[in-house]
Order: C-alpha cells, then sequence, then structure tokens
C-alpha cells in the first residue's frame, strides 16, 4: 500500500468515523441496559463502594437492645414471654430515651404477663410497635395501634436477597391513608421531639427535557431532601418500587457500628462503659432504642452489601454468607433518616436516566477516539503483540477511570453507574479495531480514485465465480470497456477533469448493471466487467447500453476523433466454464474483441468468441 493511500484513508476517519462508532455502541448499550443485563454486575459494584469506604462512627443517638434465643428462653418462653417484654419495657422506659423502637410482633399473648404488657404499652408515651404489611400480614398490638404508634417493619430486598432499598411507607389500599415504617416512625417521633417534621417542596430548578422524575416534588425532612426511588434509577431496570423507597445510606457492615447492649445485661444492671457520658446521666436518656431478636431461628437475619460483597471475596454462596439481623437494619434507615434531618448526611441521589445515557455516549466517543488515534499516531509500534498490549492497558486505565468516577460520585451521595459506561468504552474501541480493519480491507481491494474493485481483487473475484459458474453449469461472460481517446481528453482538459470523467463514466457502468455484476478498474481508462450466468445475448445487450449511458452524459470531449462527447468502446466475451479452459483466455477474448470494436470506429460493443478451445473429454 502506498504511503499517500495510507495518509488519505487516515484522512478519511476522522470525527465523522468516531461519532459513527460511538453512536452505533451508545444505541447497543443503552438497548441491552434496558434489557436488565448489567444489573447484577452493577449491583456488586455498588456493594463493594461499601467495603471501600471508611466506616462510620457509631451513631451517638441510637442503641440497640438485642434478644438472642438463649435469653429469651431463660425467661421461660421463646418467643420472649408478654412478662419478660414488659418488665424490659420498662426498664428502659425509666432510663428516659425519646424513643423506643419494639421491632418485635406482638399481636397475640406469649406466655404469662399479658396485663402487664398492654399497660406498659399504654403508659409508655413514645413506644412504637411494629406490625407486618406486605405478604402475609401481621397485626400490630391493638392499644398501640389506637395511639397509631405503629409502623410496619417489611424489608425489601433485591433478586439477589441483598437489601439496599429502604421502604418509608405505603398506601395499603386506593384512597387508604399511607402507612408508615416502622424506622420512619421511630425517626419521625424523634425528630418531632427536636422541632422537625416532614415538608414537601418543589425543585429549584426543572430539566424537562429529561422527563418526569426530576420534575416531581421532594420530601424535606430537616437538612436533608430525598426524593422516592423510580423504577429504571441507578443500577435498577424495571424493579417494583411501590410506596416510597430510597436507597440505604449504611453506616458501616456490622452490629459494631451501633452502641448494643443485650437484654440480660441491660436487666442486670450491667450497661456497657461506652454509653456511660456521666454519673449525672442515664446511659439511654434523650436516645432511640430499638429493641430486637437477634436469633437466627426467626428468620431475621438478612443480606446486606457488606455481606454479599463479603461472600463474593470469599467465593462462598448467599446461603453460606454471614447475614445482619433486621434490627440493625432498622438501625441503619433510622439513623440515616434522623442524621439527615439534624446534621445533613447526604441520602443517595440518582441521576437522570437520559443522563446515565449521556454518560454512555461520552465514554463510548472515548473509547473510539482513543483506539483511533492508537491505530494512526505513526509513533507507536504496528506490531501485533505490543498493539494488544498497548490497548489492553488503554481499556484497563479507562475502565479503572470509570469506576473511580463512579466511586467519587458515591462518596458524595450519588450513584453513577460504571457497568454500562465500561461496556460502551469497551464496545467502542473494540469496534473502532475491526472498523480500521474493514477499512484497510477495503482499501486494498477498491480503486482510490473510482472506489470499484481493483485488479487484484477482480482477479480473484473472477476465479471464484469461474467455479461457481462450472459447479452449477452455468455460462461466465466479460465486458471490457475502455474510453476512447482518453489520453487526448487529459493532456486538453488537464487530469484533475480527466479524474472527475472517470468518476462519471463508473457511475454510469454501473448503472447498466445488476448487484451480482461487479465492475473493476483494470488500467488506466480501462474497466472490466465479470457478468455471472450471462450469456453472449445478454453479455452484448448490457454492453451497448453502457455505451448508450456514457453518451447520454453528455461530457464534452472537443479533441475526440469519434464524438463530440465522451464514448466508450466494449469488447465482450462468453464461455461455458469448464476444468479444461481457463478465465486468462476469457480475459484475451475480451481483450480482442475490444481491440476489434476500436479498430471498427470506437463507440460501440464487438462480441469475440472464446478461442483456444481445446477438444473436451
Amino acid at each position: 500500500m502506498a504511503s499517500n493511500q495510507v495518509h488519505t484513508f487516515h484522512s478519511k476517519l476522522g470525527i465523522l468515523k468516531v461519532a459513527k462508532v460511538a453512536i452505533g455502541t451508545s444505541i447497543f448499550t443503552v438497548l441491552a441496559t434496558l434489557t436488565g443485563i448489567f444489573q447484577g454486575a452493577e449491583w456488586s459494584l455498588w456493594d463493594r463502594y461499601f467495603i471501600w469506604r471508611s466506616y462510620e462512627v457509631k451513631d451517638p443517638e441510637i442503641v440497640v437492645v438485642t434478644i438472642d434465643e438463649a435469653e429469651a428462653t431463660a425467661s421461660g418462653t421463646w418467643p420472649l414471654s408478654d412478662l419478660a417484654l414488659a418488665e424490659l419495657l420498662q426498664i428502659i422506659d425509666q432510663q428516659e430515651p425519646k424513643v423506643i423502637g419494639l421491632n418485635l410482633f406482638r399481636n397475640l399473648p406469649v406466655g404469662e404477663g399479658e396485663t402487664a404488657l398492654n399497660e406498659a404499652f399504654r403508659t409508655i408515651p413514645n413506644l412504637i410497635g411494629t406490625n407486618k404489611t406486605i405478604g402475609t400480614k401481621v397485626a400490630a398490638p391493638e392499644v398501640l395501634e389506637k395511639k397509631d404508634q405503629v409502623g410496619f417493619s417489611d424489608i425489601i430486598v433485591d433478586a439477589d436477597g441483598v437489601a439496599r432499598r429502604a421502604l418509608l411507607s405505603v398506601r395499603s389500599g386506593e384512597g387508604q391513608e399511607v402507612e408508615g415504617s416502622f424506622a420512619l416512625q421511630v425517626a419521625l417521633n424523634y425528630l418531632e421531639q427536636e422541632g422537625i417534621s416532614i415538608e414537601l417542596e418543589q425543585p429549584k430548578f426543572t430539566l424537562p427535557l429529561l422527563g418526569n422524575p426530576i420534575n416531581k416534588e421532594y420530601a424535606r425532612l430537616g437538612k436533608t431532601q430525598f426524593r422516592l426511588l423510580e423504577s429504571n434509577d441507578g443500577g435498577y431496570v424495571r424493579v417494583d418500587n411501590g410506596g416510597y423507597q430510597v436507597m440505604l445510606n449504611y453506616r458501616g457492615g456490622g452490629p459494631q457500628h451501633f452502641y448494643t447492649v443485650s437484654m440480660r445485661d441491660l436487666m442486670a444492671g450491667d450497661i456497657p462503659a461506652e454509653l456511660v457520658e456521666s454519673v449525672d446521666k442515664l446511659p439511654l436518656k434523650n436516645r432511640i432504642v430499638i429493641i430486637g431478636i437477634t436469633s437466627d431461628s426467626n428468620g431475621a437475619q438478612l443480606l446486606t452489601p457488606y455481606n454479599r460483597a463479603q461472600g463474593n471475596q470469599l467465593n462462598v454462596s448467599h446461603q453460606q454468607t454471614s447475614s445482619t439481623p433486621g434490627v440493625f437494619i432498622h438501625a441503619h434507615i433510622v439513623s440515616q433518616l434522623v442524621q439527615g434531618a439534624v446534621n445533613g448526611r447526604a441520602l443517595f441521589k440518582m441521576m437522570p436516566q437520559q443522563g446515565e445515557w449521556l454518560l454512555v455516549f461520552v465514554w463510548a466517543i472515548a473509547g473510539a477516539s482513543g483506539r483511533w488515534l492508537m491505530l494512526n499516531v505513526r509513533g507507536l509500534p504496528r506490531r501485533m503483540a505490543i498493539h494488544n498490549l498497548l490497548l489492553v492497558g488503554y481499556l484497563g486505565v479507562g475502565t479503572a477511570i470509570i469506576v473511580s468516577c463512579s466511586y467519587g460520585a458515591f462518596l458524595l451521595g450519588w450513584w453513577m453507574p460504571a457497568i454500562p459506561a465500561v461496556c460502551g468504552f469497551v464496545t467502542a474501541s473494540l469496534i473502532m479495531g475491526s472498523y480500521y480493519s474493514h477499512e484497510l480491507q477495503k482499501m486494498a481491494t477498491l480503486d482510490a480514485l473510482t472506489q470499484v474493485a481493483n485488479r487484484r481483487y477482480f482477479e480473484e473475484y473472477l476465479y471464484q465465480t469461474w467455479w461457481k459458474c462450472e459447479r452449477d453449469g452455468k455460462p461466465l461472460s466479460l465486458i471490457m470497456c475502455d474510453i476512447d481517446h482518453f489520453k487526448l481528453y487529459n493532456d486538453f482538459y488537464g487530469h484533475q477533469v480527466g479524474d472527475r470523467c472517470l468518476q462519471q463514466v463508473v457511475a454510469s457502468i454501473q448503472q447498466s448493471l445488476r448487484d451480482s455484476d461487479l465492475v473493476a478498474r483494470y488500467g488506466g481508462e480501462e474497466f472490466i466487467i465479470v457478468l455471472p450466468n450471462t450469456d453472449e445475448a445478454g453479455a452484448s445487450h448490457v454492453a451497448e447500453r453502457i455505451c448508450d449511458k456514457v453518451v447520454d452524459l453528455k461530457v464534452a470531449h472537443e479533441k475526440s476523433l469519434t464524438s463530440s462527447f465522451v464514448t466508450v468502446s466494449c469488447g465482450v466475451s462468453s464461455v461455458q466454464a469448464h476444468p479444461q479452459l481457463s478465465p486468462v483466455e476469457l480475459i484475451a477474448s475480451a481483450d480482442r474483441a475490444l481491440y476489434l470494436a476500436k479498430a471498427e470506429g470506437r463507440n460501440q460493443a464487438k462480441y469475440q468468441p472464446y478461442q483456444n478451445l481445446p477438444p473436451l473429454k
């Protein structure tokens, strides 16, 4: 390949080629994203971000009172008896907490003490009970229900079993009142004592081109603002977003991220030293106390991003992965709401879906343009092994940058999906490489000026077509065309005008052919046409039509000795392909026919039969 051809090829790619690959790749990636193919990988990466992020300090406002199976059975009944629970509630109430959250189902009497427990429910003003409203319903204690001090304890999990979302409220039926979750009721009860309540406000700006979600009302709770999770937000695709959901922002990976005290220790007065701020202050005073069971036997164990990521790291199944008691997930939700309202701790926000698509397009451009530069910068090595090594390094660095940007957004409180962007980046880079190779191959087979097949490709095509016609028992024809007096045309009009003339003649020839025919540039002003499955009559008719169409172009040729316009002469030859015959002789026969057309006045087509036919056996 000549260096000037390479330079011309390089200049043709440019921005338009990169944009073409980037747009195509982006459309493919977005469509793939809408199928949910990246959802699992995006969830896993999201879980990994929690592992990478530093754990937060313990929430000073929350204390979790844990009840395990051994403690409950020590009281004589499993689950915990009404009498033991009433005693526990009274002891906690004496510590003067601001809110007590009872994350235990107590719709039926358990053992002795029903009267004492109901009395505790009546007399403790800041006690929040729980029920179950999704799936199999479990009622709340009637006394707390009448006081409107109940929230549902349902925790939603994703398809892989991980709790990443917090369900804050649901509407139990058409036209019915909204029910708040257990965590929301506990947080609101606490915040109301701080003079903070939920308010609705319009966004400060709207982006109508980005769809409805950005224009919806926001809920404001003190210093934090949040909106409900949409079905395609973040890494989700058509997720069930019923009720009011937000993303969970875990403080850390286990119970150690909250102050905890066991029921046994609390009832024995054995308070952990870390809860004792001073001898003059009760350890639980003005705090949020959440009571819950931590035993595996009641099904209260759930997976969090920390459990899932650790399980992947250890290469174990979900069932083998350690899980987190549900009471601590409720504690995370309460902490998220309270700390957000009081201290402005960020709630996760989502990019509009169209913003995610734009991100894919930007990285697809980066992948395509970077690969194009690698293929075209002359200083880079051309050896395949070195180029592949550079490509792997480029893709690796680009992927690392995308994930780093996504993780940085995570730290700032945004979910910026990384997997679709990585797919767009890598795919665009690989497609650009294939596109480049295709263009090189195309250039190797096409004439640069006329954009028809060159002589090399013609010869390959002729032999392939000969074999097919031989196999099928079909005739094969060739037409050799020559522009009459073209040297005189070039000398008079100049080579640039001559080049345009060649292009016009080729376009006219192509209009006379079928899709199965091939036209190739055979020499300077000579063209040769392969007509598969075409006999003498059909080929002669095509040649005559070519002559007429070129004349109809009305391209002036003042120096022509044949006509005042550009004309062509055509030589035609046909043969029934056979193993004992040769395509070379067919070319020679068409060339002799062309010589005959020129000799008899030009601007015409002449036929010459295949000569040097040996006897066929």
